[in-house]
């Protein structure tokens, strides 16, 4: 019987392909040995067509997952975690190299 692994497992994204718009991510206990870790993909939110929205990501970051159909080979990054202090209170900082406002 194979394990099935249900919720949100915590990781840490170790490269990306903004053309395959994955990233390879370690996840404990369940990449342990895979040194390049497992590809990803993303789960944009509501509203954020990966078609026309480019987001900033950056190796190293911390993240979520949740496995598609419990399945340990199908993993997809859900969100960020949190940094716990020091982050910006005041500001939303958006890092682009192109940015376009697109009134509707």
């Amino acid at each position: 019987m194979n394990k099935m692994f249900y919720g949100n497992y915590p990781a840490t994204i170790l490269s990306y392909d903004p053309q395959a718009r994955t990233a390879q991510v370690d996840i404990p206990s369940v990449t342990d040995g895979l040194e390049d870790g497992i590809t990803a993909t993303f789960a944009y939110p509501v509203g954020h067509d990966d078609k026309d929205t480019e987001i900033l990501i950056v190796p190293g970051c911390e993240c979520y997952v949740f496995f598609q159909q419990g399945k340990p080979e199908n993993p997809v990054i859900d969100f960020y975690g949190s940094k716990g202090r020091g982050e910006e209170l005041v500001n939303r900082l958006i890092e682009k190299k192109k940015m376009s406002l697109l009134e509707r």
